[in-house]
């Protein structure tokens, strides 16, 4: 295939030598069909300059090689941000932060996607990780699958993404008037507003939600993250690594964002479904803001009118609605009517399905959290259950 499009890739790193070089020997390792490709390696400034040694002697032989060592710390969103303005001289970044590894695919991946959503004005960025975790809710993500090999969510990427010149320059004139740190907005997820102001990726998931632009997602992970101990992850694990897409690919199905089988979630990965514009949907049970819809379905009591209920054993989620499975779990309020209820009697298997994930690593204090309001609710359940019976 000749090559149309000028796509780099842009290294971010700081102070972990070891990382840098597992990373850049995985782009090593990736097909880049005989384009030329070049490779920016911007460091910022740490007092240690190992990571500049390993920059230096790396070999690169797919284009230019350059490295930017910057002459006092940025910390992580400026210099994220400044790598992104690199995008100026190119058609696309692929934008890599140094503990994460690339499939062998990434490139030609990039390439299609690039050519594909470029000149579509939904599109925020191309993400190259693939999500298996709502880090808002604490739950499992399971995307509804489709025939295509993409699908949109309103959330930025940090681990692998892409930024095309015109989608990059558009948050970068948003984000000259936007850039005072906020602690509340309407419709993006209450953790994301506490977190903190060096964040880029905080404004990007704001950015999103008030212009309504999407990431688009593959269902293949191109990238995945090692989550070692860096600026914003106090302790190494590895609870966010995903399988990686092995063998390159000439050909795929993209979804257009306005076909009716695409698939949607907004910043809250909830699903976005088309016929229920009445509907606010909060099957993960965050959501703080309801917004001017009539109704809700969510897994909290609230005091409204119940219009309907829904079990909880399909996945993904969504589909216990859509296929109106029996149950309790879940609850469509009339939001427009008042009316007191009491917290409905789940079943075990309900309370059990969530619980899947591997709680070995409680490195995270969201994760104890969750593990203990998990294992409480199984002891009321039982608890319950021996009053029943009596």
């Amino acid at each position: 295939m000749d090559q149309k499009l000028n796509i780099a890739i842009v290294t971010i790193a700081y102070n972990r030598p070891d990382s840098l070089t597992r990373l850049l020997n995985s782009l090593k390792k990736v097909d880049y069909e005989g384009h030329n490709v070049p490779l920016i390696i911007s460091i910022d400034y740490s007092g240690d300059d190992s990571v500049y040694k390993v920059a230096d002697a790396f070999r690169w032989d797919f284009g230019e090689k350059k490295v930017i060592k910057h002459a006092s710390n940025l910390g992580l969103k400026k210099h994220v941000l400044t790598c992104g303005d690199l995008v100026e001289d190119y058609d696309a970044l692929i934008v890599l932060e140094d503990d994460l590894i690339v499939s062998q695919a990434m490139y030609s991946y990039t390439y299609r996607a690039v050519e594909n959503y470029k000149d579509d004005d939904n599109i925020a960025a191309i993400s190259l990780y693939s999500k298996g975790w709502n880090e808002t809710a604490w739950k499992p993500f399971n995307p509804a699958i489709t025939c295509f090999d993409t699908y949109f969510v309103q959330i930025a990427e940090s681990w692998g993404q892409v930024w095309m010149k015109n989608d990059w320059q558009n948050f970068r004139k948003w984000y000259e008037n936007n850039c005072e740190p906020f602690s509340y907005s309407p419709r993006v997820p209450k953790d994301v507003c506490e977190w903190d102001s060096k964040s880029w990726k905080k404004y990007h998931i704001k950015y999103c939600v008030d212009n309504n632009k999407f990431t688009v997602y593959p269902y293949r992970s191109l990238t995945t993250c090692a989550s070692e101990q860096g600026e914003h992850i106090k302790v190494t694990n590895n609870d966010f690594q995903v399988p990686l897409l092995e063998t390159p690919q000439r050909q795929y199905n993209f979804a257009d964002f306005e076909d009716e089988n695409a698939v949607k979630y907004d910043a809250h990965l909830e699903r976005i479904f088309a016929d229920m514009d009445d509907t606010c949907i909060d099957l993960y049970g965050q959501k703080k803001d309801f917004g001017s819809y009539r109704y809700i379905i969510t897994p909290r009591c609230l005091n409204y009118k119940i219009v309907d209920t829904y079990g909880l054993s399909l996945r993904p989620h969504e589909e216990n609605i859509l296929s109106k499975v029996s149950g309790n779990y879940f609850v469509k309020y009339d939001l427009s009517a008042e009316e007191k209820n009491s917290p409905v009697f789940r079943s075990e298997t309900e309370l059990r399905y969530y619980s899947y994930v591997d709680f070995t690593s409680v490195t995270n204090k969201m994760r104890i959290k969750d593990l203990f309001s998990h294992t409480l609710r199984l002891i009321v359940y039982r608890i319950k259950k021996v009053f029943r019976r009596k």
